[in-house]
């Protein structure tokens, strides 16, 4: 008798689920009962990596699908990415969760329902060389060299939404993103790194229709030696787009978090309206913070701003806490739950939501 695949996998989020491990989609683990037909397509011999398409007005948005990596002890990095593809058609609407775990590979106890996947080197991440050149002294932006292991492709048509949920919590993580919105579209991602050594999102979005729109919230939780680093480049290519970045940190110990964030505005973008913000919580004095904003603007008709905040948590609240009887772990607790709170509450689905609260109440923990 043929054993199945078990791994002590984390419930469903949703009811529909694909499932990769090591890089390599697992259909045995997966739940594509619910999928639209043809919506998921796995790497055959002439293409490389996955694609996920939704051709027409359909919209998924109330019924999110969850992409679930999972990383195993024994699984070897590869400098062959897995290759996701995804295409909106015209008016639909996705809700799209990345997880990323990492387990022991003792519970695996045979590959069977894995397809292998027959990738090439992701090329050089398209973000600016001037916010790449720091990676030699340990700045942390990918160099050239770096494996990524997941990379994204992502095109959505005219009137096309996507919500895009992330949650890390493996070990190593390096990924990029590249995404292209069309005119009328709208782009949502929220992204969350909790625990983990090594982490590196990096994410290019291009608006090239009028009136798209893109929003990037990313929340990163570190301790120990961890490092974390979240890279954006927007490209405002036509007139009135909107982007919208805003990335929280919370460090502790000796982690290390870095957010380089870049608008580009080309001479035709004129009432592009983009903003930045960066802000993070030290809990620690041995912990470090690198901002590094970065506007580009050729048009003069704009409404650009960024802005950056790092220090400690608030002494005053902390004693006001103190003073109700409330104990020092849970007052501190109780002011990073709440310095989180603000960019989990602008998600825009209940199950990525719930995700994202659990993840970060274990992590508070």
């Amino acid at each position: 008798m043929t054993q199945e695949p078990s791994l002590p996998l984390p419930p469903l989020l949703t009811r529909s689920r694909l499932v990769f491990v090591d890089g390599a989609f697992c259909d045995a683990l997966s739940a594509q009962q619910d999928l639209p037909d043809a919506f998921f397509v796995p790497c055959t011999e002439k293409d490389d990596g996955y694609v996920l398409t939704l051709q027409g007005q359909i919209c998924l948005a109330l019924d999110p699908i969850e992409l679930l990596f999972v990383t195993t002890a024994q699984g070897e990095v590869s400098e062959a990415p897995t290759k996701i593809k995804v295409s909106l058609g015209e008016n639909s609407r996705l809700t799209l969760i990345e997880r990323h775990v990492k387990v022991s590979s003792a519970v695996i106890p045979a590959k069977a329902g894995i397809q292998s996947h027959k990738n090439t080197i992701s090329p050089p991440s398209p973000l600016d060389a001037r916010l790449r050149g720091h990676d030699t002294e340990g700045g942390g932006l990918h160099s050239a060299a770096t494996p990524h292991l997941l990379d994204i492709e992502i095109a959505l048509a005219a009137q096309a939404k996507l919500v895009h949920g992330k949650i890390v919590s493996s070990g190593e993580h390096h990924a990029q993103a590249q995404v292209s919105v069309a005119a009328g579209a709208f782009y949502d991602y929220f992204g969350l790194v909790v625990g983990g050594q090594d982490v590196r999102c990096e994410k290019t979005v291009e608006l090239w229709g009028e009136l798209a729109e893109a929003r990037f919230s990313g929340v990163m939780l570190l301790g120990g030696a961890a490092h974390g680093a979240m890279t954006t480049l927007v490209r405002h290519l036509v007139p009135n787009g909107i982007s919208r970045q805003v990335c929280k940190t919370v460090l502790m110990d000796k982690a290390h978090g870095l957010f380089a964030g870049k608008v580009f505005v080309d001479r035709l973008a004129q009432k592009t309206d983009a903003y930045q913000l960066c802000r993070a919580l030290l809990l620690s004095d041995q912990a470090e913070m690198e901002a590094r904003p970065e506007l580009e603007i050729y048009a003069d008709d704009v409404k650009c701003s960024h802005g950056a905040t790092m220090g400690a948590l608030d002494e005053n609240a902390l004693f006001y806490l103190f003073s109700r009887g409330i104990n020092p772990e849970a007052a501190r607790a109780m002011l990073v739950e709440a310095f989180v709170g603000e960019a989990v509450e602008a998600i825009q689905s209940p199950d990525l939501a719930s995700a994202v609260r659990e993840e970060v109440a274990q992590w508070l923990a």
